[in-house]
């Protein structure tokens, strides 16, 4: 009995391990299925199912995306004859590396995808390039004193006051003038004694060290000299900037005002090298500040004959009326150059447009979630808001809207479906 015992033992031993290598010979074959150097699940047959959010993951079988784990869905029948006909009706190519992406209406919704149609219109050949506005050259004046001496009184104490030529900014007290304008008294007696040249000597000192005609006539006439002299604007503008305070000793050296006429200003774009053919004098040109506040037209008055060796681009001036004041030197903006020539052009929204410095292109709505990257050329921008291109046609829609992140999605499967399997094949 103790040897049967004994033998029954031994066959649940064998039994057990015989059954414990079957378990372990059918997870290395599941593994090596999956995972070995010999053709992947996905392989294995004609693709029948594929995943909406991955649609480079395919399989002959159904089943979960490696990526995403959603479920995978049967390829539509259209899909599949696009791809082994090569859909020769569409003749612009993909940029890469990019791909087709397949989203889902939750998906679409999630990430905020909108689309468009492309129209087309009837515009002139425009050039929209960035701009600023400026002060015209000799528009622009500075106050000086002449003669060292204090200042007093200060009459115009803020900036952006409008003041006219000749009109008294500060009066100034200099011992100089003071001086100078004795001498002319007592010249001005001798004048009536037969000594008239010592008296045209003295006005003409007194007039090289800043007294206007006006102040001087005004001593003459009053026989009394001026203990402070009228500091005056030398033209009329408007005050950009003040150094002067009451008290204060005043030099020649030191600007106390600093003037500008703005009543007329200099539109300055810079139009890059590659553009400068199509502009010349005499175009019609449209300033629009970037803030929206103010717009200005004009046109072309000169086109500088040398570039900016930082951004390789030429200033083009356009002079523009600022009769109430809107505009101001130092505004940023975009000019619009407008050409004679109208024709038809097709037009696509700004954000549409996808440019990564090497490759320029759109998302276009082939069919309901199936968005494909199209190669455009795009031609300038169209009051801000439009891309003029060509390589979409009018009609289809493109993504406005969710660009950014659909060509990370595009990139993405790109780079999947690019990835070698480890025998060297596709995935």
């Amino acid at each position: 009995m103790k040897g049967a015992h004994n033998r029954a033992e031994a066959v649940m031993a064998v039994v057990r391990w015989a059954l414990l290598a079957a378990v372990f010979a059918l997870a290395a074959g599941t593994t090596w299925r999956y995972w070995g150097p010999g053709d992947t699940h996905a392989t294995h047959g004609p693709a029948r199912f594929y995943c909406p959010m991955h649609p480079a993951v395919t399989s002959p079988d159904p089943g979960e995306c490696p990526i995403c784990h959603m479920r995978l869905e049967p390829i539509p029948q259209e899909r599949t004859q696009r791809v082994l006909s090569g859909d020769a009706g569409v003749a612009p190519t993909a940029p890469m590396p990019t791909a087709p992406v397949m989203l889902a209406l939750d998906r679409r919704q999630a990430i905020g995808v909108v689309t468009e149609a492309v129209t087309s219109r009837v515009v002139r050949d425009t050039l929209e390039v960035p701009a600023a506005l400026e002060t015209p050259e000799g528009a622009r004046s500075e106050v000086h004193v002449r003669t060292p001496g204090f200042v007093e009184r200060v009459l115009v104490r803020e900036t952006g006051v409008r003041v006219s030529r000749g009109q008294t900014l500060a009066l100034v007290y200099s011992p100089s003038l003071l001086q100078l304008q004795q001498e002319l008294l007592l010249a001005s007696r001798w004048g009536d004694a037969g000594l008239g040249g010592a008296s045209l000597a003295a006005r003409r000192a007194l007039e090289l060290n800043g007294m206007t005609a006006q102040d001087i006539d005004g001593v003459l006439r009053s026989g009394v000299p001026m203990r402070t002299v009228p500091l005056r604007a030398s033209a009329g503008g408007t005050v950009l900037r003040r150094a002067i305070l009451p008290g204060m000793y005043a030099t020649p050296e030191v600007a106390l005002y600093e003037l500008a006429e703005l009543s007329r200003l200099w539109v300055v774009a810079r139009v890059p090298a590659a553009e400068l053919w199509r502009v010349r004098r005499g175009l019609r040109a449209v300033f629009r500040a970037d803030d929206g506040s103010a717009t200005a037209e004009g046109t072309v008055e000169r086109v500088e004959p040398s570039l900016d060796d930082a951004t390789r681009s030429a200033r083009v001036r356009v002079p523009v009326q600022n009769l109430r004041g809107a505009l101001r030197p130092g505004q940023y903006g975009q000019v619009t150059l407008e050409g004679s020539e109208a024709t038809a052009q097709l037009l696509i929204p700004r954000d549409a447009l996808v440019d990564t410095g090497d490759a320029r292109y759109v998302f276009v709505e082939r069919e309901e979630g199936l968005f494909e990257p199209r190669a455009v050329r795009p031609g300038s921008l169209l009051e801000g808001r439009w891309w003029t291109v060509s390589g979409v046609r009018e009609g289809e829609r493109v993504v406005s809207r969710g660009a950014f992140l659909l060509d990370s999605e595009s990139r993405l499967q790109a780079a999947l479906s690019a990835a070698p399997t480890r025998d060297g094949g596709a995935p």
